[in-house]
């Protein structure tokens, strides 16, 4: 921007009648009138710079206002009185210069520092959120030739060191520097970030992750939830009457493709299953894949018997046969079901069925429709044979690590399920 020339005592413009002015007598160079049109990057706020400002006070020199100066004939610059005048001419000229910067800063169009359009933002109550720089995660590996010791096998790799991505179609390369100094060994090479946690189970919980995608779970499946307490001999309170187990029927199963695992869910909380005060991720999840009757849940009722069969079974209360293999409740005009009761021990439960999955150290669990299931752990099991009911077959004969299954389920033999494998 060209200014015209500065003329001490005269008018800083010529004027548009023509005339020079030189009539005029001698007029300030500042104030300068102050006038932006819209639309502007940058607007102009200063009312004068140094020239002005120094000749403004030059030509007040000569005004009549201050007498007291008019022996001061002399306007050289190697002079006090003038040398002390363009000093505040500096001063006045960083002045208003800061003035306008400030006056720039006042706009969002013409700020040019982030903190004033923040401050701009908020007048209207938004604020300006910071930026982040990018980051990844990044793998060192050594040299590990195969057949042969490494050349380096520890290194230690400075803090701004830099790794560059490799770009993709259309892309530009995008570098990377290390925060602080990484150590790296070959013996490291064989570490692997984990992916996953145990996740602690808790009696408000209605479901839980479990690793991988081929559980072969589906809907209506039974699943047990058992605390060390409970599971495994030697934990601090354990004990075979323990309650803290769960029995649950799977409601969802859904596969998790991306982080590789399988959410598993079922209509009611869990109920207690942790110590009071522990919360732990310590359960142990179990499916029980195999579901059992008890022998002789579908032997037929002993009404359809004739008169002389059921005499010859003989009832509770009468002098059995020697030969009956089981007795029947009631009389002989009006009988009830077969005294399966009478005819069970707590030693042993017996299977409708041969069933190997049933194996010693596994879980067993008795249920029936409306009742309260028990958790039992397998001492043993071997395959028998039974002729009881009249019926005969071939059977599993499972032996509890605890007893009272006979007073919890004989009265309801026939609608009892076992669960286990």
């Amino acid at each position: 921007m060209n200014d015209a020339p500065i003329r001490i005592g005269h008018a800083d413009s010529p004027r548009r009648d023509g005339l020079c002015g030189c009539c005029e007598g001698t007029q300030r160079s500042t104030l300068q009138p102050i006038w932006n049109r819209p639309d502007l990057s940058a607007i102009a706020y200063r009312v004068g710079d140094h020239a002005r400002f120094k000749a403004s006070m030059l030509t007040a020199l000569a005004s009549s206002d201050f007498p007291a100066l008019a022996r001061l004939g002399t306007r050289d610059d190697d002079d006090f009185s003038i040398a002390l005048i363009d000093a505040w001419a500096a001063v006045c000229d960083v002045l208003s210069f800061y003035q306008e910067r400030h006056a720039n800063e006042a706009y969002i169009q013409t700020a040019l520092e982030r903190l004033s359009i923040g401050e701009i933002a908020r007048l209207i109550g938004y604020r300006l959120h910071p930026g982040s720089a990018a980051e990844t995660d990044l793998v060192f590996l050594m040299e590990d030739p195969p057949g042969a010791e490494p050349d380096v096998a520890e290194l230690t790799l400075p803090s701004g060191t830099q790794v560059q991505s490799q770009p993709g179609p259309g892309e530009d390369p995008q570098v990377f520097e290390t925060l602080e100094p990484l150590v790296a060994r070959v013996a490291w090479n064989r570490l692997r970030p984990r992916q996953n946690r145990r996740i602690a189970l808790d009696s408000d919980a209605r479901g839980t992750w479990l690793e991988g995608q081929t559980t072969r779970l589906r809907p209506g499946d039974a699943v047990l939830v058992v605390h060390p307490q409970r599971g495994e001999p030697g934990t601090d309170g354990f004990s075979e009457e323990s309650t803290l187990w769960a029995f649950r029927r799977l409601v969802k199963v859904e596969a998790d493709a991306d982080l590789d695992r399988t959410w598993v869910a079922w209509a009611d909380t869990l109920g207690p299953v942790n110590p009071p005060g522990e919360i732990a991720p310590v359960h142990r999840f179990y499916a029980l894949r195999q579901q059992a009757s008890l022998f002789g849940y579908n032997a037929p009722h002993p009404v359809v018997l004739t008169r002389k069969a059921r005499k010859d079974f003989g009832f509770v209360g009468d002098t059995p046969p020697t030969n009956s293999p089981s007795l029947i409740t009631g009389t002989t005009d009006n009988p009830g079901d077969w005294d399966f009761e009478g005819e069970l021990t707590d030693a042993g439960i017996p299977l409708d069925s041969v069933y190997k999955e049933f194996a010693a150290e596994s879980w067993a669990v008795l249920t029936r429709p409306d009742g309260v299931p028990e958790l039992y752990r397998i001492e043993d099991a071997d395959a028998d044979g039974a002729a009881k009911f009249a019926i005969s077959g071939r059977a599993t004969r499972i032996a509890p690590d605890r007893t009272g299954w006979v007073a919890a389920f004989a009265d309801d033999y026939r609608r009892v399920a076992v669960f286990g494998a």
